[in-house]
Formats: C-alpha cells, structure tokens, sequence
C-alpha cells in the first residue's frame, strides 16, 4: 500500500470517527434536552405537590385554631342573662348585643369556625336577637332594643344570615 493509499484510508479514518464523535454529540444534546424537559415537569408536580400539601397543612392549623376559640365564645353565651323585654336590665342587654357582635365579627374575620358556630348558637342567637329587639326604651340609654341591634352591624348582618338559614333548614333542594 502505498504512502497515499495509507494517507487516503487515515483520513477516511478520521473523517469516519469526526461523524461518530459528532453523533455521539447530537445524542448527547438530544437526550440532555429530553431529561431536561422531563426534570422541569417532575419539578412542576413536586412544587403543585407540596403547594396543595401546604395548603391543606395551613387549613388543617386554621381550622384548629379557630375551633379553640369555641369554649370561651361558649362561656360568654352561655353566661348571658334572659332579657325581659318589658322590663329589660341595662347591663344584660349591653352585655348581650357586645356578646352578638364578638361572635358575628369573628365569624366574619374567619377568626372562628363560622358553621360550628352556627351549629352551636344559631337558636340562641336568633332567640337572644329577637329578645332585644322587642324591648322598649332601655334604661340609661335613651334607646330602643332595636335601635341599639341597628348600631351593632356585624350581630344584625349575622342575625339576617342565621335567620334566612333557619327559614331555608327544611327547604327542598
């Protein structure tokens, strides 16, 4: 064989291994891009994973959180005079309508679990509402019951929320 012969199959030798080692390449970059690809969905579902994970955490705690405030809203309710409305004592009704109003705006600012609450005191609320508001003129105040329910917003928006649910408790679906 001659020196060109030799020269001729070196460089086809070369040229041969330069198209393998540039396939080789190719494959490389191709199965790169596939685990890439692949990597960033696995990634997504991990991070949708532990996104749901914690929320689910977060609620679980805040439900917690929220039905530990039962008991004492429970003292507070359950400490609470009978107001005669025809003679209706100054200190129960202000008492009372302060009680409503805490109940209401923890349920409104989602600090207690709102359909505990009204599982709980939904009668006794409406009935406690319904007391004040047939009372006459309260003694010191200058006011009617219904007048003082008027001044406390979240206790009457409460109190029209639970009054529909009662109406509507044995309603066909």
């Amino acid at each position: 064989m001659t020196t060109e012969e030799l020269m001729l199959k070196a460089t086809n030798w070369i040229a041969g291994g330069t198209i393998a080692s540039a396939l080789a390449a190719i494959s490389a970059i191709i199965i790169s891009v596939v685990i890439f690809i692949s990597q960033k969905k696995i990634n997504y579902k991990i991070s949708n994973d532990q996104l749901c994970l914690t929320k689910e955490i977060h609620d679980s705690q805040k439900l917690l959180t929220q039905r530990q405030l039962l008991v004492p809203l429970w003292d507070y309710i359950s400490n609470l005079s009978e107001i005669n409305q025809n003679d209706p004592i100054t200190t129960d009704v202000v008492k009372a309508i302060q009680t409503m109003e805490l109940i209401a705006v923890c349920c409104e600012g989602e600090m207690i679990d709102k359909q505990v609450i009204i599982r709980t005191f939904m009668h006794d609320f409406i009935k406690l509402y319904n007391s004040i508001d047939l009372c006459g003129q309260v003694k010191g105040l200058n006011k009617t019951g219904r007048e003082l329910l008027n001044d406390a917003k979240a206790a009457s928006l409460f109190y029209d929320e639970l009054k529909k649910l009662h109406l509507n408790s044995n309603s066909i679906k």
